[in-house]
């Protein structure tokens, strides 16, 4: 490949004759660079060599872009966000033309890097423990998505992601389309340095679904506990718990660099159940970020048995379904403003007492009786009109918590419908706080609101009032079979 000594043109043409005027680059992967445009939502993504050089070789180019045109045909699903190509730049310059929505940064503003002077701020400041875990369940949710299909991403890095730069929001898009295949169409090798499952930075596989949640694995851990999953004390300059991201192999008689380690799979991961001899207490205490499920899903990823067997990884809708619950039971201090986990007695950051929090459980009721009434030998057996027998009949099936004050907080159609995961995730109960409560449907199902016995049925958009939620039983009839109760506690 020939490249041109060039830096970067004040702008560049695309295949259609449009300048694009360059302002500055939003970020850089494995294989190019991003840069914003002086037209809104436009962005060009570059391709560059190993030594940050344009490629501008019109042979690699014709090879580009029949790459490109494969990506284009790819059948995306909808709710998965990625700036597809529009155009290609035009001959020699290698690269295309995409869109991506104003305000938008890198998802790498959401790890722990050298400028960052303390890390207990940055991490609120970009949003703290729940905005992370939004953000990834959305990821989670993008990928399982492609993955059904199967689409290959190939190259989930902190590079190729990007988010609303508002702290108060929670957009997510996939910037970086190039490598994006069928599954049975995969045939490259690529990763960005660090985020490489074993059997791809070893040569051995070309990049799957499998390495795909390795990948998506490594940046979940960095964003939540602010540390490396696999750079511990085996290669610190010291045993210090500092946040010193300065890795050394002085005095372990070990030449072998760690990152090359880590990427090969031959070094435990910081927090493995069977082999402690790279811990690390660097970064956030784990049990402030992670739930005891998403420890079960780490390990499962980067054990022995996730780092030598691919197919023995957790499934990337396992991780959205994990972190969905994870986000849903966080509250926020009202004094430092952090998040963390409901089971906390205390915020883990400042350590003021937490305060009352709203629990939302959601309860199936199985009409046992209905779903076997025409079979007497079940009936007779299992005694299903035995309404003692609670267990036959109820079943919790999520819940979510609201830092109780005055204010709108939302229940969606994970909580009141039985959703099919491919559905968008639309708010159909509205629960309007302040010295009353207002409880609206936002949905065309009608809903039962009863309080102290009495009923309301709410169809769609209507409200009704009452004076105390805790008091309040929300009934939805699902199917004949099945009813879904929505109970509301005040927990300290």
């Amino acid at each position: 490949m020939s490249t041109a000594e060039v830096t970067m043109p004040a702008y560049l043409i695309d295949e259609e004759n449009h300048k694009h005027y360059i302002t500055r680059e939003l970020g850089k992967g494995a294989q190019g660079a991003v840069y914003r445009t002086k037209d809104d939502n436009v962005v060009i993504k570059v391709v560059m060599t190993e030594d940050d050089q344009l490629v501008v070789d019109e042979k690699e180019y014709d090879i580009y872009k029949s790459k490109i045109d494969d990506i284009r045909i790819l059948q995306i699903p909808k709710g998965v966000n990625i700036a597809k190509p529009e155009l290609m730049l035009k001959k020699p310059y290698n690269g295309y033309v995409m869109r991506l929505l104003n305000n938008m940064v890198p998802i790498s503003e959401l790890l722990l890097r050298p400028s960052v002077e303390d890390p207990f701020q940055h991490y609120l400041e970009t949003g703290g423990l729940r905005r992370r875990l939004q953000i990834l369940t959305k990821l989670a949710r993008m990928f399982s998505h492609l993955q059904s299909l199967p689409i290959v991403y190939g190259d989930i890095s902190e590079n190729n992601i990007y988010i609303s730069e508002n702290p108060e929001e929670t957009e997510v898009w996939l910037i970086d389309s190039d490598n994006m295949r069928y599954m049975m169409d995969f045939e490259s090798i690529i990763c960005t340095p660090g985020y490489g499952a074993p059997e791809v930075v070893k040569g051995i596989s070309c990049n799957t679904t499998y390495s795909d949640v390795y990948s998506f694995a490594i940046l979940a851990f960095k964003m939540l506990a602010f540390v490396d999953p696999f750079f511990g004390v085996r290669f610190e300059e010291d045993n210090s718990d500092d946040w010193d991201d300065d890795w050394s192999n002085e005095g372990t008689g070990d030449t072998t660099d760690p990152d090359e380690l880590a990427g090969r799979g031959e070094l435990p991961w910081i927090e493995d159940r069977f082999d402690d001899s790279n811990r690390s207490k660097a970064g956030f205490n784990r049990k402030h970020v992670l739930t005891q499920r998403m420890f079960d899903l780490f390990q499962q990823t980067f054990g022995l048995e996730g780092r030598q067997n691919p197919v023995s990884r957790p499934t990337m809708e396992a991780w959205y379904e994990c972190l969905l619950q994870a986000s849903e039971a966080t509250v926020k201090c009202h004094e430092c403003k952090h998040s963390y986990y409901f089971i906390e007695k205390a915020c883990p950051y400042c350590h003021v007492e937490k305060r009352k929090h709203l629990e939302t459980q959601i309860f199936n009721w199985f009409h046992v009786d209905k779903i076997f009434e025409d079979d007497e030998f079940i009936t007779e057996k299992f005694d299903v009109q035995n309404h003692e027998q609670n267990h036959l009949f109820f079943k919790q099936t999520s819940f979510k918590t609201f830092d109780y004050m005055r204010g709108k907080h939302y229940l969606t159609n994970r909580h009141t419908e039985d959703a099919f995961f491919t559905q968008e995730i639309e708010n159909t109960v509205e629960l309007d706080l302040g010295n009353t409560t207002f409880i609206k449907n936002l949905s065309k199902t009608p809903i039962l609101v009863t309080v102290n016995g009495t009923n309301k049925e709410l169809n769609y958009l209507q409200s009704v009032e009452v004076s105390r939620i805790m008091d309040v039983i929300i009934t939805i009839h699902l199917t004949q079979f099945k009813t879904r109760y929505i109970k509301f506690e005040l927990r300290d």
